[in-house]
């Protein structure tokens, strides 16, 4: 049977407000800047390939979903599939997903660890960075089929193939889809890369993912091996070189496309150098609606179930009775010192820095820490817990007792020293006072901390 596509919805519809700018010709082919409305205030930039004066191969139009090459619509990955479609009488749109280009800043970051914090909390609400990549898309779709393309072929090379891939697997106005420089689909949880192109409870390789495709497809690849679980309607091919929608594989795609779609104009021609592209909009990006405010409903409350990993314990510091640090600095430790307590930091391993090992398994991270947590506790013989920031998570989901300072009100409340799993499912959607309810003290004072710690409440 084949897998479903696990890709909870954003909430509401793209706006259809599309803002235009001046088009440049290139050889023939004109650019057009374009802005979409993915949801109310959130916009992503777009630009749109059309051959002047030539035969348009009737209702049929294409998508580009850039990778992660360092840019979105201005790279050559990107513009150089478009501009070949488009001179074979293809008009093509190239959308970049948030955190590219223009709309790129921190507010939007998606991709790579810049973009944690903000993965994580599309998870913490129920959605996820896939999701949102493919409502990007979805919103360029929209304005394809308003311009009398109703039947699309999706493309893009590494990152911008699994956007593409589960643009096919989930929207009907796909006919065909061109995947480059195919990384593995589902993604495996070592595999480098962007944890953006993760789907939560899946991970790779999963050969009834594939076969699910139920549109013809090319698969363009610098390695020798085709995946598992193909589908009948696929091709692949295997062309030599970076990893990268290169000059060949481009080449490849418009030729496959002539041969499935038929396509009036030449299928053999030079793309022009690539263009700085910034798209037209009311008012500058940065005045746009972040990522942290997009209206998610919230998944279910996360129900703690602590997992002690098998983590070494933490070297303790100092002297006197132990008390488990999550987060501490060095005032912090200071303040524990000087009530005669010695601070014994736990701090987990590098993967579970990023979230994205945990979105593949279906596993919440912060159980792992929550479960190291109390193997620590156990192992020092601490009378307690004292967790900074968002460490804050872990400390009150072990059951151990512990004190909190400055624990997180709001997702702007998330500082550079906390780590992207502190966003549990559901915990900006009323979790955070049930969690705080547990302490024995908050206060952003680290001496009333350690004091209260050296000093535990009576049983």
């Amino acid at each position: 049977m084949a897998v479903a596509p696990r890709l909870p919805p954003l909430p509401g519809q793209a706006t259809g407000v599309v803002h235009w700018g001046e088009g440049s010709t290139a050889e023939g082919v004109t650019v057009w800047p374009v802005s979409l409305e993915v949801r109310p205030g959130l916009q992503v930039g777009a630009a749109w390939f059309e051959v002047e004066g030539g035969a348009q191969a009737g209702d049929l139009g294409a998508i580009v979903a850039p990778g992660h090459f360092g840019g979105g619509k201005s790279t050559a990955e990107s513009q150089g599939v478009a501009w070949r479609l488009a001179a074979a009488g293809v008009p093509s749109l190239v959308v970049d997903t948030p955190g590219l280009e223009e709309w790129g800043g921190p507010e939007r970051a998606l991709h790579f660890q810049r973009g944690a914090h903000h993965r994580a909390w599309l998870l913490a609400g129920g959605s996820s960075a896939m999701a949102l990549q493919v409502a990007g898309l979805s919103a360029g779709l929209d304005l394809l089929a308003a311009r009398g393309r109703t039947r699309v072929v999706a493309t893009g090379a590494s990152g911008g193939a699994v956007q593409a891939f589960w643009l096919a697997r989930t929207d009907t106005r796909v006919a065909g889809v061109v995947l480059a420089a195919v990384p593995d689909i589902p993604r495996r949880p070592d595999e480098a890369g962007c944890g953006c192109t993760a789907i939560p409870g899946l991970a790779g390789p999963q050969p009834t993912v594939l076969s699910a495709l139920d549109v013809p497809s090319l698969w363009l690849s610098e390695r020798e091996n085709a995946p598992a679980g193909l589908p009948d309607e696929a091709h692949f091919e295997h062309m030599a070189g970076p990893h990268s929608y290169t000059v060949a594989m481009q080449g490849a795609a418009v030729e496959w496309v002539a041969a499935h779609f038929g396509v009036p104009g030449p299928t053999a021609v030079v793309a022009p150098a690539p263009m700085e592209i910034r798209t037209a909009g009311p008012g500058a990006p940065g005045e746009h609606r972040s990522l942290s405010e997009l209206p998610l409903a919230g998944a279910a409350p996360w129900q703690p179930i602590p997992r002690d990993p098998g983590w070494p314990t933490a070297e303790c510091r100092g002297a006197g009775r132990a008390v488990v640090t999550l987060g501490a600095r060095e005032v912090d430790e200071q303040a524990l010192a000087a009530v005669g307590l010695r601070s014994c930091p736990l701090v987990p391993p590098p993967t579970l820095q990023s979230p994205d090992a945990g979105v593949l398994s279906g596993v919440v991270p912060a159980d792992l820490v929550a479960g190291a947590v109390q193997a620590a506790v156990a192992a020092h013989g601490a009378q307690g817990v004292y967790a900074v920031g968002g460490w804050s998570v872990a400390a009150a989901a072990s059951g151990e007792a512990h004190v909190l300072r400055a624990p997180p009100a709001t997702f702007d409340d998330i500082g550079e020293y906390d780590p992207p799993w502190v966003h549990v499912p559901g915990l900006w959607w009323g979790l955070l006072p049930q969690l705080w309810a547990s302490a024995e003290a908050i206060s952003d004072d680290p001496a009333d901390l350690a004091a209260a710690l050296a000093t535990p409440a009576d049983p």
